[in-house]
C-alpha cells in the first residue's frame, strides 16, 4: 500500500513555476523542424500498390508490410500482405487480400507463411504456404468458407471458419486434412501469428490445449472466457500489446489470457497459471514490454462510450502493481526507469521507483488517438495525426517536428485505446521502418 500514490498527492507537491516554465519553453521551440533524410541515411523506398503501407512483422531477413487503400475503394478496402527483403526493399512476394481480413502465421523454423485470403464475397478462400525469403508457392489450399482463425505449430496449421462451430487441422508440408473436431457456440482458436507447441482453443468455461498430430487434449485451465462487453465496437476486459513489442517479442510459450474474474499469464505448453491480475472492473491489460505493463481502468458515459479514469502500472518480473494514478493514459513507454505517457493534453514522466511526477508539457497538436510513444536514439518520438515529433525525454523539452514525413492518417476511434490500429513507425536495431501517407514505406538507418 505505501508504493501506490495518488496523482492528487503528485499535483500538491508539484511546482507550479517549473510547469509554467517548460510549458513555455515548448511553445517557444515548437516552431523547430528538422529532416530524418538528413540526420539519418536512406537505406531504400518500397512503393506499395495502394495508399498506405505499414510494418506489421518481422523475421529478420523479411519485413511483413500491410497495404490498404484506407477504404477509398468505397464500404471496403483494398488490402495486400508484402514480404519485403530487409536488406533492398525489395518485394519478395505479395498477397492480394481485397477487403476480406487477410490471415496469417509464419513458422520461422521452416522459413515459410500460411496466408488466408478472400478477395470478394463471389471468390474462394485461398489458404497458401509460401517460403518467406523467396516467395515459392509450396501448396494451396481452396476453401468456400471465409476463415476466422489461424494457427500454426511445427508440424500442423489449424483453421476455424467463420459460421462454422469447428475447426480443421491440416498437415503444414502438404495442406492435408488430419483431423477435425467440432466447437460449441462462441469457442475461438487462439491465434498468435508464430509457431506454437499446442493447438489452443477458447472455451466458454475454460482454455483447452490439444496435441496438434491427434487432436486429443492435453490440458485445460477452468474459468468463464466470455465477461460481457460494455462497449460494441472493442472487447474489455481485453489484453492487446504494443505495436512494437508485439513485433519483436514473437513469444509463443506465455501468453495472457482475460478471465471474467482476472488476467491469468498462463503457460501455453503446460496450462500452468504463472501470474494473475484481477480485472476489477472494465480494464484493459496493456503490456508495454517484457518488465512491464499496464491495466487501465475505464467508466461508461451515458451515451455509451468508455474513457480511462485510472492506471496502475505493474511489474511483470515482481507479480505486483508498483503504483497506481487517477489520470487518462492513452499510450507509454519506459525509458530509463521513468514511465513517459500521453494523455489527451499533456506528455507527463513519473519516477518508477517513487511515483512522482519528473516533469510534464502540454501540446497543441492533437493528441496521439492511435499510437503509442516511442524512443529512437534516446529521443522521445510522438505521432499525432500525421507528424512526427520529437521531445527531450530527460526534460520535455521540444525538439523539433520531422518535416520531410507525412503519416497516413488512422481513422480516430470513440474510445481511448491504442494500438489498435497497424504500426506507422517501427525500430528495429539501428533501422526505422517508416510509412508514408503516399504509399511509400521507406528505410532509414541510425547514425
Amino acid at each position: 500500500e505505501e508504493n501506490i500514490h495518488n496523482a492528487a498527492e503528485d499535483d500538491e507537491n508539484y511546482k507550479d513555476n517549473a510547469d509554467n516554465n517548460k510549458e513555455n519553453n515548448n511553445e517557444e521551440t515548437k516552431s523547430s523542424i528538422r529532416s530524418w533524410k538528413d540526420m539519418y541515411q536512406s537505406k531504400w523506398t518500397f512503393c506499395g500498390d495502394l495508399d498506405n503501407n505499414y510494418p506489421i512483422d518481422d523475421t529478420g531477413q523479411v519485413l511483413i508490410a500491410y497495404g490498404n487503400d484506407n477504404q477509398i475503394s468505397g464500404y471496403h478496402s483494398d488490402t495486400y500482405l508484402y514480404g519485403l527483403n530487409k536488406d533492398t526493399g525489395e518485394k519478395i512476394w505479395s498477397v492480394y487480400g481485397g477487403y476480406y481480413p487477410i490471415h496469417y502465421c509464419i513458422n520461422e523454423p521452416e522459413n515459410t507463411i500460411l496466408i488466408g485470403t478472400k478477395p470478394s464475397v463471389d471468390d474462394d478462400t485461398r489458404l497458401q504456404c509460401i517460403e518467406i525469403t523467396t516467395g515459392k508457392l509450396l501448396w494451396e489450399k481452396i476453401f468456400s468458407f471465409e476463415i476466422r482463425r489461424l494457427a500454426i505449430t511445427d508440424k500442423t496449421v489449424a483453421v476455424q471458419p467463420y459460421n462454422l462451430n469447428t475447426i480443421m487441422v491440416l498437415d503444414v508440408t502438404n495442406g492435408e486434412v488430419l483431423w477435425e473436431k467440432e466447437l460449441e457456440q462462441n469457442e475461438v482458436l487462439i491465434s498468435l501469428q508464430r509457431q506454437m507447441n499446442n493447438i489452443i482453443v477458447s472455451q466458454k468455461d475454460g482454455l483447452a490445449a490439444y496435441e496438434p498430430s491427434s487432436g486429443q487434449m492435453k490440458w485445460k485451465v477452468e474459468g468463464n472466457l466470455f465477461p460481457e462487453s460494455p462497449h460494441p465496437m472493442i472487447m474489455l476486459p481485453d489484453v492487446i500489446e504494443s505495436k512494437q513489442y508485439q513485433i519483436l517479442s514473437k513469444n509463443t510459450n506465455t501468453q495472457w489470457i482475460t478471465f471474467e474474474d482476472c488476467f491469468r499469464k498462463i503457460d501455453f505448453n503446460t496450462g500452468e497459471v504463472l501470474d494473475s491480475i484481477p480485472t476489477g472492473g472494465i480494464n484493459l491489460l496493456y503490456l508495454l514490454d517484457g518488465e512491464f505493463s499496464i491495466v487501465k481502468s475505464y467508466e461508461k458515459e451515458d451515451n455509451g462510450n468508455l474513457f480511462t479514469k485510472s492506471f496502475s502500472l505493474y511489474s511483470n518480473s515482481q507479480k505486483n502493481e508498483l503504483f497506481s494514478k487517477n489520470d487518462t493514459l492513452l499510450g507509454a513507454v519506459v525509458y530509463q526507469n521513468k514511465l513517459i505517457y500521453t494523455t489527451p493534453e499533456k506528455i507527463k514522466c513519473i519516477s518508477l521507483d517513487t511515483s512522482d511526477l519528473l516533469w510534464e508539457c502540454g501540446y497543441s497538436f492533437d493528441p496521439p488517438e492511435a499510437y503509442s510513444p516511442l524512443i529512437i536514439q534516446n529521443r522521445l518520438v510522438i505521432v499525432s495525426n500525421d507528424k512526427i515529433h520529437v521531445f527531450n525525454p530527460d526534460s520535455g523539452e521540444y525538439l523539433y517536428q520531422v518535416d520531410d514525413y507525412n503519416l497516413p492518417v488512422y481513422p480516430i476511434l470513440d474510445i481511448p485505446v491504442v494500438d489498435h490500429s497497424p504500426s506507422v513507425i517501427y525500430v528495429s536495431g539501428n533501422e526505422i521502418y517508416i510509412s508514408r501517407n503516399d504509399g511509400h514505406l521507406d528505410a532509414l538507418i541510425l547514425k
